[in-house]
């Protein structure tokens, strides 16, 4: 295979309540988002204006609070941007 034909990882993050009071609510979500990935993986990945890319799942778990959902959902942005950006050297 070229390496144009070979899929690109997808980074997929969310935040998920795995503890606390709402953690069988994301088990459950967390489950569904495996299997949605497993699927993808297994067809090879999925294709974006002609490229080709394979989901891979980052999972970060507020326990059940509001203000470490936030705190979570920023950790996952700042992960994003440093993959984008290129560091000032």
């Amino acid at each position: 295979a070229s390496a144009q034909s070979r899929p690109e990882t997808l980074k997929v993050g969310v935040a998920l309540a795995l503890s606390g009071p709402t953690a069988p609510l994301g088990q459950a979500e967390l489950q569904g988002l495996k299997l949605a990935v497993e699927q993808y993986q297994e067809a090879g990945g999925f294709e974006v204006a002609g490229r080709k890319f394979l989901p891979e799942l980052l999972v970060n778990d507020p326990g059940g609070s509001p203000a470490n959902g936030v705190a979570q959902a920023e950790k996952l942005v700042l992960k994003a941007l440093e993959a984008l950006l290129p560091e000032d050297k």
